[in-house]
């Protein structure tokens, strides 16, 4: 690993930290900010020329939107209606698999094993905002270990990262984004979704269409 590669680390860190906000209930001051956008355009500049792109579009979306129109388009999709047409929650997702990849205890047993907490009055460990923060916090491993030149404990996380992202995320966030471009009216979550599957990609390693 070398200084290139944590910049790309450092990058995702932020990218991560941003989503986790802009998937909770849009809020004044957060969603409308335009330095958060800012921010987000300046950290995918550090990783594909594609994540980049859509930060710039995604900062586009929200001239022309009020946080009542998020307000109204989140409930519609994500939750607080009768319906929820993208759930943000991956144990929807696998709902026959109990004790396996997916399942709630599966995914808080792994939070265990990282010494990730979490806060479960605001979102439950499956939420796609708890995820998001707990690949963030697990590049911050990363880098934090990487800079103590304990070298076990790097490859301990980038191992967490890695079974994370490939046996459980990248089994559900197509599936999850898929449903948003679907069903959303809204620019600003079809371009959210783009930059969450892109960014995925990017964590990942593998290669995908973000727009299918």
């Amino acid at each position: 690993m070398n200084s290139i590669n944590l910049s790309n680390l450092s990058a995702q860190v932020e990218c991560y930290k941003i989503l986790v906000r802009l998937f909770d209930m849009p809020e004044a001051g957060v969603h409308d900010n335009r330095k958060l956008y800012n921010d987000l355009i300046k950290a995918t500049g550090y990783l594909k020329p594609k994540a980049l792109e859509l930060a710039k579009k995604l900062r586009k979306t929200i001239a022309d939107v009020s946080i009542e129109d998020l307000t109204s388009e989140y409930r519609r999709l994500l939750g607080g209606s009768e319906i929820v047409l993208a759930n943000p929650s991956c144990d929807f997702y696998f709902s026959n698999r109990e004790n396996t990849a997916g399942s709630q205890a599966w995914v808080r047993e792994f939070y265990e094993i990282a010494g990730f907490r979490y806060e479960p009055e605001i979102h439950s460990p499956c939420h796609i905002s708890t995820e998001l923060r707990f690949i963030g916090y697990l590049l911050d491993q990363i880098t934090n270990e990487f800079n103590r030149n304990n070298l076990p404990n790097v490859n301990h996380f980038g191992d967490l990262r890695c079974r994370f992202v490939h046996e459980h995320m990248i089994l559900w966030v197509p599936e999850f984004t898929r449903c948003i471009l679907y069903n959303s009216k809204s620019p600003f979550y079809l371009q959210l979704a783009i930059l969450l599957r892109t960014l995925l990609v990017t964590c990942s390693g593998e290669e995908e269409n973000p727009d299918e």
